[in-house]
């Protein structure tokens, strides 16, 4: 049997199982709602010129997620659907995304960002997500000068042991969380996974892991 896995995150704690079980149905059940760019009366930053609201919907009409989960990473996918690329630069370097507060920035990054075919994955620590409820934060771009702000290794709590996304190609995968637990073999890779890239698991090209 052939199994193509996206992504792989490993928690560290045995009281937050049922936390890592809620947030991985959030990672691939949430709904973003990105509103169109407007002005607004609070700003973050008067250097950004341009922001989206998004909603993370944990409610029954949503991902229904019933348990608590707190602070967890969320993916936001990004498409000509409902992101101006043209608008941004063209690394992705100016993204930063904010709280619902519009005050606090987000830890966040990025795993796929391409200006050209107009495609992008992040991942955003949002913090304090409730069972059933609706949680908003702002996503601002639109700054020329703006510099890289994007830190894989403060998106994800200690308690991850590991996160894989598979995008490398010929050497093994690289953790982005905090304990660089990088894989110790190639798997086969696998196009057009649920999320981004990923492996084909067959029994013939394991991803070790290392010991931890």
């Amino acid at each position: 049997m052939m199994m193509g896995w996206d992504k792989m995150r490993a928690m560290g704690s045995g009281a937050r199982r049922a936390a890592a079980n809620a947030a991985a149905m959030l990672l691939l059940a949430v709904v973003a709602v990105l509103a169109l760019a407007a002005p607004a009366n609070a700003w973050w930053n008067d250097e950004w010129q341009l922001r989206k609201k998004i909603t993370i919907d944990a409610s029954a009409a949503g991902a229904n997620i019933t348990d608590p989960i707190g602070s967890t990473p969320v993916l936001v996918r990004l498409h000509t659907g409902n992101f101006r690329f043209a608008s941004a630069k063209d690394d992705g370097s100016d993204l930063r995304f904010v709280a619902g507060d519009d005050k606090t920035p987000l830890k966040y990054h990025v795993e796929k960002y391409d200006g050209l075919l107009s495609e992008a994955l992040l991942w955003v620590a949002v913090p304090n997500l409730q069972p059933g409820a609706k949680a908003e934060i702002w996503l601002y771009y639109g700054n020329k000068k703006a510099l890289a702000a994007a830190d894989a290794k403060a998106t994800y709590d200690p308690d991850t042991l590991l996160v894989y996304h598979f995008n490398e190609r010929g050497t093994p995968s690289l953790d982005s969380s905090v304990w660089a637990n990088n894989a110790q073999s190639v798997g086969q890779p696998a196009e057009g996974a649920l999320i981004g890239n990923g492996v084909r698991l067959t029994g013939q090209n394991p991803v070790t892991l290392p010991a931890s």
